[in-house]
């Protein structure tokens, strides 16, 4: 008995997490993936003890599913200061494109984000 609620539990376990596929966090879940054009409309600092400023990138969405507008911090899953701004010669009014990926099905992340400018990787 022992040794089939354990072999059960090995099969649940690796159904849940196959491990082949990028976009899964945790099961085997389906996405929709969109093209999303990303505006930059501002770039407000953040209050820190940091001695580098940690920085919001507003950005308007042109092409995704379920909002207008979303922070690049949000979309990277990272704190961005005024180094990665520089870095990136983020400014107000440059576009930038990005695969999102939206949940059809499954408990995984509901939303993920793929930019197509290097470093953004998260």
């Amino acid at each position: 008995m022992k040794l089939l609620v354990t072999l059960s539990a090995f099969l649940i376990l690796a159904r849940c997490n196959p491990g082949h596929e990028k976009h899964t966090a945790g099961g085997p879940c389906s996405y929709d993936t969109v093209r999303i054009k990303a505006t930059v409309i501002a770039i407000d600092p953040v209050k820190s003890d940091r001695p580098d400023t940690l920085c919001n990138v507003k950005l308007k969405l042109g092409g995704h599913v379920y909002k207008d507008t979303m922070l690049l911090n949000h979309m990277i899953r990272s704190e961005i200061n005024s180094g990665f701004v520089k870095k990136h010669d983020i400014k107000v009014g440059k576009v930038f494109s990005a695969l999102g990926y939206f949940i059809t099905s499954g408990t995984c992340n509901p939303e993920m984000y793929t930019f197509d400018e290097p470093g953004f990787e998260y």
